[in-house]
C-alpha cells in the first residue's frame, strides 16, 4: 500500500515539475529570443538595420559623410535610447547603420529638422510667408540619405556580400514636415502631404532596386502633434482664441490625413514587406492612461488601473527650452539657449 502511494506521489511530483517547467518557458522563452538566436547561429546570417529619418531616429553615429564638429549631434545620456536603437535590441540586429540627421541639441530654437523632400518643404515655407530657407540651412532629406546609403552599399567589400543577411529599413519622417505644412491652407497642406508621400514611396522603390536581398520596411505613422509641448507654445503666440482653435483642428485633421494616405499607399505597394506601426495610438494610450489614473477613473479595458508609465504627459523634460511652460504658472520661458533636463526624465513622455 505504501509502495503504491509512494509511486503515485512520485508521479504527481513529476507531472507538477513538467507543468511548472512548461509554464516557465512559456513566459521566459520568448523574451530570450531563442528561435532567432538559433536560426542566426545555424545559418550564419546577419541582420542589418538601416535607419533613415530625423532627430527621432538619429543615433549620432554615421556610416557616410558625417557632419562637421559644429553640427555633430550632442546626446544627453538622460534622453535614453532612440526608438531605432530599441528596435535593434528587440530584433537582435547585428548592425545599426544610421543615416538619419538632426541639428545639435539643445542649441537655440530650431524651427525645422530633416524632412522627406527639402524642395517641397521650402516651397511650403515660401507659401506661408516664411523667410526663404537656403539649402545650407537644410539637413539631408530622405532622398539624400538614400543616396548616402547607396554610396555605402557600392563600397562594401566582396567579403561582406558573401554573408547571408537580412535587411530591415526604418523610415520615420513627417514630424518636421507637418509643422510647416500646418501653416498652409488645408488644400495646400494636403497637396504638400501627397507630394511628400509620393516621393517617399519612390525612394522605397530605389532602395529595393539597390538592396542585395529582399528588404523589409518599418514606416511609423505620425503621432498627433497637437499633444506636443511646442504646439501649446505656438498657440500662445496666437492673438485670437478662434485662430488658435482653428490651428488645432487643422493640425489634427492633417495628421489623420497623413496617416490615412500612408496606410493607403502601404497597402498597395507590393515591392517588399511593409510594417506601419500606429504610433499615434501608442501616444494617445500613454496620455489617456495617465489622465484616467489622475482622475481615479478606469474604463472598460481597465485603462487607468495601476501607476501609469509616465507621470507627466504634458510638458517636456527640458527646462528653459523655448516652447516649454514653467511648472508653476504654465507661462512660457523667455528665449534662452540655456536648457537643462528635469530631475526624473523617465517620468516624462516628452523629452
Amino acid at each position: 500500500m505504501f509502495t503504491h502511494l509512494r509511486r503515485r506521489l512520485r508521479l504527481h511530483l513529476l507531472v507538477a515539475l513538467v507543468v511548472s517547467t512548461c509554464l516557465y518557458f512559456s513566459f521566459v522563452y520568448p523574451s530570450l529570443h531563442v528561435p532567432i538566436r538559433i536560426y542566426k547561429a545555424w545559418h550564419g546570417s546577419r541582420r542589418r538595420l538601416v535607419v533613415f529619418g530625423d532627430s527621432f531616429s538619429d543615433t549620432g553615429i554615421y556610416q557616410v559623410d558625417p557632419p562637421g564638429d559644429d553640427l555633430a549631434l550632442i546626446r544627453d545620456p538622460d534622453e535614453g535610447k532612440r526608438w531605432s536603437e530599441v528596435l535593434c535590441d528587440e530584433i537582435l540586429c547585428d548592425s545599426l547603420e544610421n543615416y538619419a540627421r538632426s541639428w545639435p541639441a539643445p542649441d537655440g530654437y530650431v524651427r525645422h529638422g530633416a524632412v522627406i523632400h527639402n524642395e517641397v518643404y521650402k516651397d511650403a515655407a515660401i507659401r506661408s510667408n516664411i523667410t526663404t530657407i537656403s539649402s545650407e540651412q537644410m539637413l539631408p532629406d530622405l532622398g539624400n540619405q538614400v543616396k548616402q546609403w547607396i554610396k555605402h552599399e557600392e563600397n562594401r567589400s566582396y567579403q561582406d556580400l558573401d554573408v547571408e543577411e537580412e535587411l530591415i529599413f526604418t523610415v520615420f519622417f513627417g514630424n518636421w514636415d507637418m509643422w510647416q505644412y500646418a501653416m498652409l491652407s488645408r488644400e495646400e497642406a494636403q497637396s504638400a502631404i501627397l507630394t511628400s508621400l509620393d516621393y517617399l514611396f519612390a525612394q522605397l522603390d530605389l532602395i529595393t532596386e539597390h538592396a542585395s536581398v529582399q528588404p523589409r520596411f518599418v514606416l511609423p505613422g505620425l503621432w498627433d502633434l497637437s499633444f506636443a509641448p511646442r504646439f501649446r507654445y505656438d498657440l500662445t503666440l496666437k492673438e485670437k482664441t478662434a485662430l488658435a482653435s482653428e490651428e488645432g483642428h487643422k493640425m489634427v485633421y492633417l495628421i489623420k490625413f497623413w496617416n490615412m494616405e500612408l496606410i493607403k499607399r502601404a497597402s498597395t505597394w507590393k515591392n517588399a514587406q511593409l510594417f506601419v506601426p500606429d504610433l499615434d495610438a501608442w501616444i494617445v494610450d500613454k496620455i489617456r492612461w495617465q489622465q484616467l489614473f489622475t482622475l481615479g477613473i478606469t474604463d472598460s479595458i481597465e485603462a487607468g488601473v495601476g501607476v501609469p508609465e509616465f507621470q507627466d504627459v504634458s510638458h517636456s523634460c527640458l527646462r528653459g527650452s523655448h516652447w516649454e511652460p514653467n511648472e508653476t504658472n504654465d507661462s512660457f520661458a523667455e528665449e534662452t539657449d540655456i536648457v537643462h533636463p528635469c530631475d526624473r526624465p523617465d517620468q516624462y513622455l516628452f523629452w
